[in-house]
């Protein structure tokens, strides 16, 4: 009886139960290895080797570079400047969304039955549209993940007695999305706005 339930607990944990969906990335990105000039692989490379130099702007900045955020690239700064093989950035890909299927189940699990957040975590891993940007350098597989990460610790923030350090982790989480993704600068912009102007309301 008790490795019965021990055994139930295991096949419970998300980080257990999606794993073979990680697996399957990581052969993804192996099968399909790139080779760092596809679409914006440039882009991210070179403002992540721009960025290890000590500058983020050039005295005339190129503007279709800058507009990619930082994020993404600070994300990189480890494997770039260690030279390591381009495949680590796909496999790390393959990580941030293994991470973000983890945490979306966590995150209906605590509203639903675990039948429900089963099945909504293996149709957010069998989306097969981000299948193609985890064997790219692309920052979709990070954001998802920060996302999924911003809703986990904001859904902490209203069911915890000691909210504090998911409140803390929400706006970093948040700054980071925005730096990664610069259209959430303009949503982060707008809730403030929105903010304020309910608090006077409310006063």
């Amino acid at each position: 009886m008790t490795h019965f339930f021990t055994g139930k607990k295991i096949l419970g944990n998300p980080f257990i139960l999606f794993l073979p969906f990680l697996l399957f990335y990581i052969t993804l990105a192996i099968i399909f290895p790139t080779h760092g000039n596809t679409g914006d692989e440039n882009r991210y490379l070179w403002y992540t080797d721009y960025m290890i130099s000590g500058l983020q702007s050039t005295p005339h900045p190129d503007f279709d570079y800058l507009g990619n955020g930082p994020g993404y690239s600070l994300i990189l700064i480890p494997i770039v400047a260690l030279h390591l093989p381009i495949i680590c950035i796909t496999i790390l890909n393959a990580f941030f969304y293994y991470l973000s299927i983890v945490f979306l189940f966590k995150i209906v699990s605590s509203v639903a039955s675990f039948n429900k957040a089963l099945i909504i975590g293996i149709f957010w891993a069998c989306f097969y549209n981000l299948y193609e940007l985890i064997i790219y350098i692309a920052p979709e597989p990070f954001c998802v993940f920060l996302i999924c990460l911003l809703i986990f610790s904001l859904s902490k923030v209203f069911h915890e007695e000691n909210p504090g350090v998911y409140i803390f982790t929400s706006g970093i989480v948040f700054g980071f999305v925005a730096l990664t993704k610069p259209i959430f600068g303009y949503v982060l912009l707008f809730m403030l706005i929105g903010i304020g102007l309910l608090w006077i309301v409310d006063r």
